[in-house]
Formats: structure tokens, C-alpha cells, sequence
């Protein structure tokens, strides 16, 4: 939705002077064009983002994602996957079996996505929204 920065901060449970939650709702959150504080949310933006600060955790910059995954971040089937591969992740999807990680895991479609390069950038849309297109 469209917030303030202390908005931000209440959704996250931050203090409504938090500097961290200003810094979130200049960095996941979309200028609305005519209004200077009110922000839109970026979820693809912020994805991303935690995708990329996941991988960044992990020390084979690797990692797996169970099949209740996708569901409990709330994304259309084969969105999780995507983000992935734009930040630049071999995915692989692999089977798993009930039980076979946990006694209480769940059988379906893991996807393990391992860091290969740099994200995957639309360079002319870049240079067009940047102004940075040659003539």
C-alpha cells in the first residue's frame, strides 16, 4: 500500500522515529509522483532484496527453498524462481520426499538456487529510464 515512513515503522514494529524504517521506506517504496512523503511498496524490489541478502548468508552463496516457500512469501506459482535467476542464481528444481528432509516436511518441488554472476539486467531499459541511451 502507500505509507508514510513512520507507517513503515508500525507495520514493522520499529519506533515511529526509526531511522531504520526511513531507510526502508526510501529503499522498498516508490515515489508517487505530485506527493513528496507518501511512498507505494515495491514487492518485487524488496524480494529481490532479501533474496539477494539470503544467498549473501550463506558460505557456498547457495541455498534451498522448500515447497511451502513460495506460499508462505505469497507469490504466484514460478515468481520465486524468477527473482532468483534475475539476481543472477542457477535454479534447479529438485523432488523431495515426505520426510526426507525433516520428519515433518512436506513432498513437492525444492528449488535450489546457487549465486553464478551478476544480476540479469535489461541494459536498454536502463539506459531509457536513466536517460543514458545513446543518439
Amino acid at each position: 500500500g502507500k505509507v508514510l515512513p513512520h507507517g513503515v515503522a508500525e507495520l514493522c514494529g520499529l519506533d515511529s522515529t526509526s531511522s531504520l524504517a526511513a531507510h526502508w521506506h526510501n529503499e522498498y517504496y516508490d515515489e508517487i509522483r505530485g506527493r513528496r512523503k507518501v511512498r507505494s511498496f515495491n514487492a518485487r524490489k524488496a524480494l529481490c532484496a532479501l533474496m539477494v541478502w539470503s544467498i549473501h548468508l550463506t558460505p557456498s552463496l547457495s541455498c534451498e527453498l522448500p515447497p511451502p516457500c513460495e506460499r508462505e512469501l505469497r507469490l504466484p506459482l514460478g515468481q520465486l524462481r524468477k527473482c532468483l535467476e534475475y539476481i543472477g542464481c542457477q535454479v534447479i528444481d529438485d523432488r523431495v520426499a515426505i520426510g526426507e528432509v525433516t520428519p515433518t516436511s512436506e513432498a513437492g518441488k525444492r528449488l535450489i538456487a546457487k549465486l553464478q554472476g551478476p544480476p540479469r539486467i535489461n541494459r536498454l531499459h536502463y539506459e531509457r529510464v536513466t536517460g543514458k541511451a545513446k543518439k
